[in-house]
This record gives C-alpha cells, structure tokens and sequence, in this order.
C-alpha cells in the first residue's frame, strides 16, 4: 500500500480526526485531505477547537471504514504549514475549498502529517503499513 491508497481511503467519506482536549479525547468528522511534496496534509483553520488541540499536543489519529469489514487508522504528528501554494493545491483538488478558505487569509492553516503509521484493521487481522 503507498502514499496514494492511504490518501484515497482518506478521501472517503466520513474521516474522523482524534485529537487530546485538556487530557481528554476530542473526535470529529473531518476534510479534505491531500498529498503534496510526498506528505499527507489536512486543512483547517486557526480559529477552531482542533487548531488549539493540536497546537498543545501535536499527535493526531485519523480513522475512516474502507469497506463494511475493515477500516484504516493513522497516527502521526502535526506541522501547521500556511504556505499559499499548499492552499492551491487544496483549492486545485477540492473546488468547494475557495468557499471557505484562501491562500494568505490569515486562518487557513494546512496541518502537515509527519511520521505517519497506518494500520489497516478487518477479518480479525491487523496489518501494519510502512510509509
């Protein structure tokens, strides 16, 4: 499995991003995600809850189904990234994106995931996936 079926299985909806709130976990519905200069990237902004989580504790795990039997979790750590070029690139995949985020508008925040491991979860297996 590479970088593009991760980001593919994260292109399915719904994905759901756990993050630490003040010791305890927060879980939400998220998107979209993208992959660009070889890493998987996230989009937020810095006015949310998520934005302040992640600043605190920068671990993150995503989880979503891939089919009605197995399901996909990432854990990685965040890098906040605010380049305008990572904006295209999310405007560029996801046309909705301009509606509510553009390059330079001072809360449009790219969360860059580092050291991502996948596991992939069904028919009473775990399978880990190197990336």
């Amino acid at each position: 499995m590479t970088k593009d079926d991760i980001l593919q299985n994260l292109r399915k909806d719904p994905i759901f991003v756990a993050t630490v709130d003040e010791g305890k976990p927060s879980l939400r519905p998220f998107e979209p995600a993208i992959l660009y200069e070889e890493h998987i990237y996230l989009l937020t902004s810095n006015t949310k809850n998520v934005y302040h989580q992640l600043k605190a504790n920068p671990n993150i795990e995503i989880v979503n189904m891939l089919n009605d039997e197995k399901w996909q979790r990432l854990s990685a750590q965040v890098e906040f990234d605010d380049r305008p070029e990572i904006m295209e690139a999310f405007i560029k995949d996801y046309t909705w994106v301009e509606n509510h985020h553009k390059p330079n508008d001072g809360y449009s925040v790219a969360l860059k995931l580092t050291n991502p491991k996948v596991r992939i979860y069904g028919d009473g297996e775990v399978k880990e996936v190197s990336l």
